[in-house]
């Protein structure tokens, strides 16, 4: 029949409709395979992405590390520095404390302590902070600084202190020494001033030195008496005791013109002595007559006074 398709064309055609089948289902097959690959195309895009992202983060961290030791390492030999220029300045300051021998102080172990700390005074910082060093060794050095740093201030401090206590001590031996002083010059003042009494020429010098003496005596007797109103008190002790000693200078003064005055005027005229009393007449005896080799002349011979008065010659 002309309509209807030969025996072999059928064939063919059942054949191209049997392949076009094959084909379709290889297709349908091939598209889960088709849809893992792109899954693990994706994933290993992924995959690399995050590594890429990941190596690029550790690489900002680790120089974000780095310039933050550094910046700590050079913060840290900063304070080392101002540590030890500070402990320079804290040497400076005790100079004066260091010339201060021990038997001018009440207590000289202070001043053996602060010798011994002036003795012990360590080096300059050492630490260094490179751009070239490590993380690690930046760390390190900062850790290094900051120990120094510490050392520094407390020596400075240390040092500062005993100073403090060398200086109070020999304030406190000089303290001693104004005391003794006042009070020597406080029993001098008490001895002059009853001396002198009725002994000057002005009474007020001392009145004068008893209120020196009261006040000296107030500001030795303070709680805590401080060495400058100590020496004061003592000074104006010593100017008033010069005050009544030039009184009492000027009295002995007028006391000797007085009696110079009274020695140049005439004496008083004597006193007359009592008249003698009379005595008996009594007979003076005759010397004897010289012997007469050649029997002249007999010797002569004194009268016998008449007149009641002994030892005269009648006559006479």
């Amino acid at each position: 029949m002309e309509g209807l398709a030969a025996p072999d064309d059928f064939d063919l055609l059942e054949s191209m409709h049997a392949g076009t089948g094959l084909a379709e289902t290889a297709a349908v097959s091939d598209r889960p395979r088709f849809r893992w690959m792109i899954v693990v195309c994706l994933v290993s895009v992924l995959v690399g992405l995050a590594g890429a992202w990941a190596f690029a983060a550790h690489r900002a961290w680790s120089g974000r590390e780095h310039v933050t030791a550094l910046e700590s390492c050079n913060e840290a030999r900063a304070s080392a520095q101002s540590g030890w220029v500070a402990l320079k300045q804290a040497v400076k300051g005790i100079e004066g404390a260091l010339s201060v021998s021990s038997d001018q102080v009440e207590d000289s172990q202070t001043v053996s302590t602060l010798h011994k700390l002036a003795s012990s005074l360590p080096s300059g910082p050492s630490a260094s902070c490179t751009q070239e060093a490590s993380v690690d060794q930046l760390r390190s050095s900062a850790t290094a600084s900051e120990k120094q740093m510490r050392a520094y201030r407390s020596l400075a401090d240390r040092l500062s202190r005993a100073a403090r206590r060398v200086g109070d001590s020999r304030e406190a031996k000089e303290l001693s020494i104004s005391l003794a002083d006042l009070d020597s010059s406080l029993e001098r003042a008490r001895t002059l001033l009853t001396a002198s009494a009725g002994n000057v020429t002005d009474d007020q010098t001392r009145v004068v030195l008893q209120q020196a003496i009261d006040d000296a005596v107030h500001a030795r007797n303070a709680g805590k008496p401080a060495r400058n109103a100590i020496e004061d008190a003592r000074s104006s002790v010593e100017k008033a005791m010069q005050g009544v000693s030039e009184s009492q200078a000027a009295k002995e003064d007028q006391q000797a013109s007085a009696a110079e005055a009274a020695g140049g005027a005439p004496p008083p005229a004597p006193v007359p002595a009592p008249s003698p009393t009379p005595r008996a007449p009594q007979r003076v005896p005759s010397p004897p007559a010289p012997p007469s080799g050649d029997g002249g002349s007999p010797g002569w011979s004194v009268p016998a006074p008449n007149n009641g008065f002994p030892g005269m010659i009648p006559g006479l």
